[in-house]
């Protein structure tokens, strides 16, 4: 992989079995990644959170949200979670929120409301969770045409993400972008403004092809970006040059 400044616009360094390597962080450093945020998927989480950005303060940044498969999510202290994303500086977004056919919508609706208006409040954008629930997001996003966020490890259907992406929201691609069965995927990721596109690992999941089976790592982000750059007919560092600025217009409330 070419090292060119690769951002990891989501990953979860506290999960299992990623946490227990002590140089995940550091590998990724090393092979040319900037980045790397760190995705909270409950507000037990946050303190898992902060020893990572106290320990890489210049690579690794924070979200912090309630997961819409969280079997307590109907249970949440909200108003936690918005007095935690108020004082902590560190937090570049809510999330990840979101829409999943496994659980209760109803349940997932008010848990995004309650995850958009704190975003809101703190003027930061969210990181939008979606599985075989493209309708159920469209209508959230509806609800709130001032937000902005992310769709993240995208799925999904072409009507969303043009919808997204007309409100000033980013699209992430995983590592399924690489999969040979994921062609859908492949024809949205064409489709879509450059502008409006972001890469991620979502690691300890989904690692790209090329290392599939293995654990997925915050340095094979770059393997996402290359396949991305090829896709579009782009050199990988123009790629990378697109990709940061897209990173940074996202999040710049908190840069």
């Amino acid at each position: 992989m070419e090292k060119v400044g690769w951002i990891d616009s989501h990953c979860h360094l506290q999960l299992d079995p990623l946490d227990k390597d002590p140089h995940v962080v550091e590998e990724a450093i090393f092979g040319g990644v900037s980045h790397i945020v760190c995705i909270g998927v409950n507000l037990g989480e946050h303190e898992k959170l902060r020893k990572f950005k106290e320990k890489y303060p210049n690579s690794v940044f924070l979200a912090l949200g309630e997961h819409p498969l969280n079997d307590d999510l109907d249970q949440v202290d909200w108003s936690n979670l918005s007095a935690i994303i108020a004082e902590d500086k560190d937090i570049i977004a809510v999330g990840e929120t979101g829409f999943d056919s496994q659980a209760n919508f109803q349940v997932q609706h008010r848990a995004f409301d309650f995850q958009a208006k704190i975003a809101l409040e703190n003027g930061l954008p969210v990181v939008l969770h979606t599985r075989n629930a493209d309708q159920e997001a469209i209508a959230g996003l509806r609800r709130y045409p001032d937000l902005r966020g992310v769709l993240h490890c995208y799925t999904g259907g072409l009507e969303l993400a043009k919808m997204a992406v007309s409100m000033g929201w980013k699209v992430s691609f995983s590592g399924i972008l690489t999969y040979k069965s994921a062609e859908n995927v492949r024809e949205i990721a064409k489709k879509l403004p450059l502008d409006s596109l972001l890469i991620e690992t979502d690691a300890p999941y989904l690692a790209p092809q090329v290392v599939r089976g293995k654990m997925n790592r915050p340095v094979y982000v770059g393997y996402v970006g290359e396949f991305l750059a090829q896709l579009r007919g782009l050199e990988v560092a123009k790629m990378a040059e697109i990709l940061r600025e897209n990173f940074f217009d996202l999040f710049k409330e908190r840069f």
